[in-house]
């Protein structure tokens, strides 16, 4: 069972989010299926994306944006083309998210 929990944070973040040293991860509804899982962040070149997980950085991409003002520079200035881009290039993830740190 997965004893260890991986968030990789792409190298160009200029201020990454904090992670909890553990987290609990409940498998099922019944409390006594939950695992104690370390966390142990690394700073790594991600082609897309800011975030991925360890041991499968292929499952799930994560766009963040550091503020509302940030993603309405990103949609509504000549930076709109580059944002745009950027998340395209999740399309080929199963799971994508962008996230709004507010």
């Amino acid at each position: 069972m997965l004893k260890l929990l991986c968030p990789l944070i792409d190298k160009q973040e200029k201020k990454p989010l904090a992670f909890p040293a553990t987290v609990v991860w409940h498998t099922e509804r019944d409390s006594r299926s939950s695992k104690l899982l370390h966390v142990k962040p690394q700073k790594k070149h991600l082609a897309d994306g800011d975030y991925a997980f360890s041991p499968a950085p292929d499952l799930l991409r994560i766009e963040r944006k550091g503020s509302l003002v940030e993603l309405t520079h990103n949609l509504f200035s000549d930076d709109y083309a580059r944002f745009a881009r950027a998340l395209d290039r999740l399309i080929p993830y199963p799971h994508k998210y962008l996230l709004i740190d507010c």
